[in-house]
């Protein structure tokens, strides 16, 4: 019924009853002993039957009324969709009994739902996919791993992210994200993670993190022309870094890709995963050979890194380790398990990345803290977050924001400038070509004892300025700082994170945080010192074209 206006079977009627009119009405335009009177009178007469009739606007019945009205027969053919849509579930509503339209159309669209999400499973079910098992038992597994996780001091909270806004105004906004997040395990202090990650295994849940699966005969181009990574040629068993952009080159997420033999694994930020899934999902067309699914709440996702991750790693029963840029299936103890070992920890140091579907999530934890020896600290979100500060990985929400660009978050490594087009290609290559970068992500430490500072949550958003000529001028922003001092060769700093204008990087280069009062306004400044980050990529020859042999 809304698009009866579209329908062959009706356009065709109202084409023949045109003509009809159209030879009628000349007809008697043309006999030369009819009134004038009788004449206006026959040609409304034949138009009001045929509208009334046929419950058509006469813009729809005349072939020509689209180019010959413009907007106004836009409007008209969109008033006829929502009148006869009304109609429809009206009717519908009556027979089904329901109090009204609304009623009706939240159930249509909930069936709808309900017939594509079928759908999706049933492929992958007949695919025999990996990733199959995360959509099974999926909230009792989780609760499941997170009791054990207590036993072990696991501090569990519910955290919620807000769905995105609706790429257009008439879509509905999806519903929120809330899932259960590790903050910390007790006690763990910020110094023994910090030694951990240098000298020791480090145990990161990351359970709560997005995760999305692509099927389908089209995905290697589907998913390389939204990343900045090349996909296509990709084997089973490959793993790639990749960001996916905004259509002007501003970064959205810092991904990571895994290829399987049917599908290809998106691991993205927790606060991103909605965003990704929705612009992934809009930009499907109905005769794409690829589907899109949010596999999330059903991954049970842990990060070993450090010098002794390897060590530590090997102790598990028959499980391989994979070569660099490359994934394993994961096996324990002769038995192959859901999930798949990523060589990899997502920083610059030595590890590897476990996931694995919910439903065996709490038997590889168990097997992990049994391999566990007293060097290995583990943590949750904050233990995370003091490691990617530290190390210099930028973060969604922080330093990866729809004001920079991969380049400046020291990115490099993430993009191909070979590949061919993909969404943000654009701003990458004028960026490499014309030496466009202004700005770098660093690290900046402001002395404690100098900095006039009592805590570092006084610096986070704080504008940094540096001075020349006698003049001050602005050069960037701090996006993150570690909660408590960091002990380094120069003494206690406070540690951050920040965007400093080309220049200005040097390791002497002295920089000013302009802290907020009490009352908004600025305050005195505070004097701090730009130093490198081990994460970062900053030149052509670290990109991904030249990353993987």
């Amino acid at each position: 019924a809304g698009q009866a206006e579209s329908s062959f079977p009706v356009l065709y009627i109202g084409y023949v009853y045109a003509a009809t009119f159209s030879y009628i009405a000349s007809s008697c335009l043309h006999t030369p002993d009819m009134s004038s009177t009788a004449k206006v009178a026959a040609v409304l007469l034949l138009s009001t039957t045929m509208t009334c009739g046929f419950n058509l606007p006469w813009g729809s019945v005349k072939p020509w009324a689209g180019s010959a009205v413009g907007a106004r027969g836009d409007s008209c053919r969109r008033e006829e969709r929502v009148r006869l849509r009304g109609r429809f579930c009206h009717a519908l509503a009556c027979r089904m009994g329901a109090s009204d339209n609304g009623e009706v159309i939240t159930s249509l669209a909930a069936i709808a739902d309900m017939e594509r999400k079928k759908q999706q499973e049933e492929e992958l079910r007949n695919s025999d996919s990996i990733m199959w098992e995360c959509l099974k038992g999926t909230l009792q597994s989780k609760q499941e791993l997170r009791e054990e996780q207590r036993k072990h001091g696991a501090d569990v909270a519910s955290c919620t992210y807000p769905a995105p806004e609706p790429l257009m105004k008439f879509m509905k906004k999806g519903k929120d994200r809330v899932a259960d997040v590790i903050s910390s395990f007790a006690p763990v202090t910020q110094e023994q993670v910090i030694e951990a990650f240098s000298s020791g295994a480090l145990l990161a849940d990351l359970s709560h993190w997005g995760g999305l699966v692509v099927t389908g005969e089209d995905r290697y181009k589907f998913v390389s022309g939204l990343c900045t990574n090349r996909v296509v040629g990709l084997k089973p068993g490959d793993v790639r870094p990749a960001c996916f952009l905004s259509k002007v080159g501003r970064t959205v997420d810092l991904t990571t890709l895994a290829v399987l033999s049917d599908s290809i694994l998106i691991l993205c930020s927790p606060n991103r995963v909605l965003q990704l899934f929705q612009d992934l999902d809009a930009l499907i067309f109905p005769k794409d050979k690829v589907k899109c699914l949010d596999i999330s709440d059903g991954l049970a996702r842990f990060h070993i890194l450090g010098p002794k991750a390897e060590e530590l790693i090997s102790r598990m029963k028959d499980l391989k380790l994979p070569g660099p840029f490359r994934s394993s299936p994961l096996v324990l103890d002769g038995r192959s398990m859901n999930g798949l070992v990523l060589q990899g920890a997502g920083c610059s140091a030595a590890g590897y990345t476990l996931v694995a579907s919910a439903g065996d999530g709490k038997v590889l934890w168990e097997e992990l803290m049994r391999v566990a020896g007293p060097e290995v600290v583990c943590v949750g979100q904050t233990g995370w977050e003091v490691v990617r500060t530290v190390d210099g990985v930028p973060a969604a929400g922080a330093e990866l924001t729809l004001d920079y660009n991969p380049l400046e978050a020291g990115l490099w490594s993430t993009v191909s400038f070979d590949k061919g087009c993909y969404i943000g290609q654009e701003s990458m290559a004028r960026l490499k070509t014309y030496d466009g970068v202004k700005q770098n992500l660093w690290a900046i430490h402001f002395p404690v004892d100098s900095s006039g500072v009592d805590n570092s949550v006084a610096l986070l958003g704080a504008k940094l300025f540096a001075e020349r000529e006698g003049q001050a001028r602005s050069v960037g922003s701090i996006t993150s700082v570690l909660p408590e001092p960091l002990h380094t060769e120069d003494g206690q700093v406070f540690h951050c994170l920040g965007y400093v204008k080309g220049g200005l990087e040097t390791k002497d280069t002295t920089i000013f945080a302009e802290l907020a009062d009490d009352d908004g306004g600025s305050s005195e400044r505070r004097k701090g010192v730009v130093r490198n980050i081990p994460f970062a990529t900053r030149t052509v020859q670290q990109s991904a074209d030249n990353l993987v042999s």
